[in-house]
C-alpha cells in the first residue's frame, strides 16, 4: 500500500488523543473502513505511544492488517531514533 488519504476525525488534546479515518487510497481495496486512534501517555523522561485500529474487510479473504500494525511500529521507532539523536 502507498498512497492513503485520511481525514482527523478528532482531536483531545487534554487526553493527548487523536483518531482519523482513511478516505482514500490502496487500503480501502482491502478494508470497507479504516479509522485509528493514536493516544500518548507521559512516561518518565519520554512517552507511551499506543495505536488502535478498527477496520471492516472488503471480504473474507482479507486478513487482519498485521502489515500496517509493524509499520505503524516501525515509524514511531524511528521517530524515538531520531529523537534520541538529538
Amino acid at each position: 500500500m502507498k498512497v492513503s488519504k485520511e481525514r482527523i476525525d478528532t482531536v483531545d488534546e487534554a487526553k493527548k488523543e487523536v483518531s482519523y479515518s482513511v478516505i482514500e487510497g490502496d487500503l480501502l481495496k482491502y478494508y470497507k473502513s479504516f479509522k485509528a486512534t493514536i493516544v500518548v501517555t507521559p512516561k518518565g523522561d519520554g512517552s507511551l505511544v499506543k495505536w488502535m485500529c478498527e477496520f471492516e474487510k472488503a471480504s473474507e479473504d482479507v486478513e487482519v492488517p498485521h502489515v500496517i500494525k509493524d509499520f505503524v511500529v516501525k515509524n514511531f521507532l524511528e521517530v524515538d531514533e531520531l529523537i534520541f539523536k538529538e
